[in-house]
């Protein structure tokens, strides 16, 4: 029998990372491409996030 995979995402980590991403290339430009639904990890969460 097999169980459904979860994944919870954390807006705080993800948050964090996109900091932290920042702190090591200043100056890049940032594009993150959130399809369909962010794969099931609620875009609404996701995108705010990352814009």
């Amino acid at each position: 029998m097999t169980r459904p995979v979860v994944a919870h995402i954390s807006a705080a980590a993800l948050r964090h990372n996109m900091a932290v991403v920042r702190q090591h290339a200043p100056r890049a430009q940032i594009m993150a491409a959130v399809k369909a639904n962010a794969y099931g990890h609620d875009v609404a969460l996701c995108a705010p996030v990352l814009a």
